[in-house]
């Protein structure tokens, strides 16, 4: 058994393939599973430990967007991980291969949006967002520049030839903020995301928006909305 001298993974317990984390008067401890482990069967624990893999996906998706983990990191506390934080967070807002409509891709509830249009197309996603008003709580003189952030679930797959689900991140180009106009926002698809939406029956999508600064800093994030 291994000891965390230094809290580097937050506050973790539970069990990832042959690693068990636990914590004993705030300390973690790591150790390994004895090779005559065998996980449980039944149905909710095959459940449980589906849909703890998946928020550790998602959560390993969503921090590898610099604005979104940045975001995270500034609602830390008690030396959590944003990591940690994204797997606790979610863990109750998804199933074992899909999201739900209160899966959080921002850390809480932001400003509002309202979309008027949301298109798939075979090249990208293009989405239409009302114009905001003075009503947002955006200070303008610090957030000058705004992108759309969106993490796609695609699941139900086709064939066996790709895994249960997939998780892509897909980022708009940065673009001037206005509050008094509809904003126009396009994710674009790389081959690879092309070719996988292909395999799957089911794509929905996790979107924000992200408010930045003149230096590119992430400053303001609105409500996670969806779709699909």
């Amino acid at each position: 058994m291994a000891t965390l001298s230094k809290q580097v993974l937050g506050r973790i317990s539970g069990s990832v393939d042959d690693i068990t984390f636990r914590q004993k008067n705030g300390t973690n401890f790591v150790s390994a599973r004895p090779n005559s482990y065998t996980p449980p069967g039944d149905e909710g624990s095959v459940q449980r430990r589906s849909k703890f893999a998946y928020a550790c996906k998602l959560a390993a998706n969503i921090i590898s967007i610099a604005p979104l983990k940045t975001l995270w990191e500034s609602k830390l506390t008690n030396g959590e991980t944003a990591y940690n934080k994204i797997v606790g967070t979610n863990y109750r807002f998804v199933g074992s291969d899909a999201l739900t409509d209160q899966t959080f891709l921002t850390p809480g509830i932001g400003f509002n949006v309202q979309t008027t249009a949301l298109t798939i197309g075979v090249n990208n996603v293009q989405v239409i967002i009302e114009a905001l008003g003075s009503n947002a709580a955006i200070d303008v003189s610090i957030e000058k520049n705004v992108q759309l952030i969106s993490i796609v679930s695609l699941s139900s797959p086709l064939d066996g030839t790709v895994e249960t689900f997939s998780l892509l991140p897909l980022l708009s180009p940065i673009q001037p903020f206005t509050l008094d106009a509809a904003m126009t926002f396009f994710l674009s698809f790389s081959s690879q995301t092309q070719h996988l939406f292909g395999k799957y029956q089911v794509h929905k999508l996790l979107l924000a928006l992200i408010t930045l600064d003149a230096d590119g800093n992430a400053v303001n994030y609105s409500t996670t909305f969806h779709g699909a």
